[in-house]
């Protein structure tokens, strides 16, 4: 599986914001343009917005009444300008919710007809506003939604649960023995589950520096790559079986991992049939 650190995703969805289902789509990897909540404004509720950090958010408002943009419960408030702060009021506060605590940001126009823009910096988000002040009409609340974030928190969840191998700890063995040498490579621990073989690698060791694993076969003493994984952030090798005796090979170099008590006929061997 790729990283789940890129770029941009184009995700399409459906969620549910209270009774109101919003369908949106990702336009991060597109051109900036500009959210408009002109429909809700003249019905005079609820305004909700997909966050992309290059798109600007036209929010009406109306003389006499406070329009309330709610910001995510993640961030707080480090930088905030208004273009005409003499004949509009931009007020920072905060409010309890569902979510949790989170900063809000409060907008009132002195007079109808009239248009400035907002600029407001978190410690997590930029988000530019044009401000209208409307006649009749306003938003009075404007609330986000944001499908990047909801993208990465599934992607590392995913993530987590692959590099998660259970392990029964109550059948653990450590009958394994194999030469200690200098090499980054060189296993710190081996032991299995009954199931499953763990092989420890140094903390030294990178993707550069990591060793093929073979097994041999018990019958014929052969060799072969046996199927297996490396998990970076725990340093195992997870073999989904057990062994008798295997090999890390590193070039033309050599560690060989045998199991108490095994033994595998060497293929150069000759038993006569008597």
């Amino acid at each position: 599986m790729k990283k789940f650190l890129m770029s941009a995703f184009i995700l399409a969805a459906t969620i549910s914001y209270g009774a109101v289902e919003v369908e949106y789509e990702d336009f991060s990897s597109k051109e900036p343009i500009i959210q408009q909540g002109l429909k809700q404004a003249k019905e005079n509720i609820k305004t909700t917005f997909v966050y992309n950090e290059n798109d600007m958010y036209r929010i009406y408002a109306r003389a006499g009444f406070i329009t309330t943009i709610y910001l995510n419960p993640d961030e707080k408030v480090i930088y905030l300008a208004g273009g005409d702060t003499a004949r509009w009021v931009i007020d920072v506060g905060s409010t309890g919710s569902n979510k949790g605590q989170q900063q809000i940001v409060a907008v009132k126009p002195f007079f109808p007809s009239i248009k400035t823009n907002l600029v407001v910096n978190t410690d997590k988000r930029s988000y530019n506003f044009f401000l209208h002040s409307a006649k009749d009409w306003y938003n009075p609340a404007v609330t986000f939604v944001y499908p990047q974030d909801e993208k990465l928190a599934k992607l590392q969840v995913m993530e987590m649960e692959e590099q998660s191998t259970p392990i029964n700890i109550e059948n653990l063995h450590y009958d394994y023995k194999w030469k200690k040498t200098k090499d980054k490579w060189c296993p710190e621990q081996v032991f299995d589950d009954g199931k499953q073989t763990f092989i420890l690698m140094p903390e030294k060791v990178n993707s550069d520096s990591l060793p093929v694993l073979l097994i041999k076969d018990e019958q014929t003493g052969k060799s072969a790559i046996v199927r297996h994984r490396y998990n970076p952030h725990t340093r195992f090798f997870v073999v989904d079986r057990l062994f008798e005796q295997g090999i890390l090979q590193y070039g033309k170099k050599t560690i060989e991992i045998k199991r108490k008590g095994s033994f595998i006929k060497n293929p150069k061997d000759y038993y006569p049939v008597r």
